[in-house]
């Protein structure tokens, strides 16, 4: 897919690709050794979420279902986690509500690419924003 660029983690947190983890508004797909995989959004830096991602994982954070994975399953350990920056979403010239687009474009690729709970890490759907 166009636009798409991957992020290793490696040790602690360092990105390959610094342009991408400076960018705002993104669409992205955390993935691992296995086949389970997670669909985000964030309105804040990809760089900043990948870092509360992992966080969340060294803090054992029950409210994660990334970092409940990361823990049951990969006893913590980051080093496989992947991330794949899917899309920027851009508001058009009439601009609109950033969370709704975000969430939308999110939902999108959640059923793009099934990672909706139990074939992957996404939970608590909310369609209210295609209402």
């Amino acid at each position: 897919m166009p636009g798409i660029h991957h992020h290793n983690m490696v040790s602690t947190v360092t990105c390959t690709t610094s342009v991408l983890k400076e960018k705002n508004r993104v669409i992205y797909l955390i993935e691992c050794e296995c086949p389970i995989r997670y669909v985000g959004k964030t309105k804040r830096t990809l760089g900043t979420r990948i870092l509360e991602h992992v966080g969340d994982i060294r803090r054992k954070s029950i409210k994660s279902t990334v970092a409940r994975h990361f823990n049951s399953v990969h006893s913590g350990n980051v080093k496989n986690l992947k991330v794949v920056g899917l899309e920027q979403v851009t508001l058009g010239i009439r601009g609109g509500d950033i969370d709704k687009i975000l969430l939308r474009k999110e939902l999108q690729w959640i059923y793009e690419l099934n990672t909706k709970w139990p074939n992957g890490l996404n939970e608590d759907i909310k369609f209210g924003v295609f209402l």
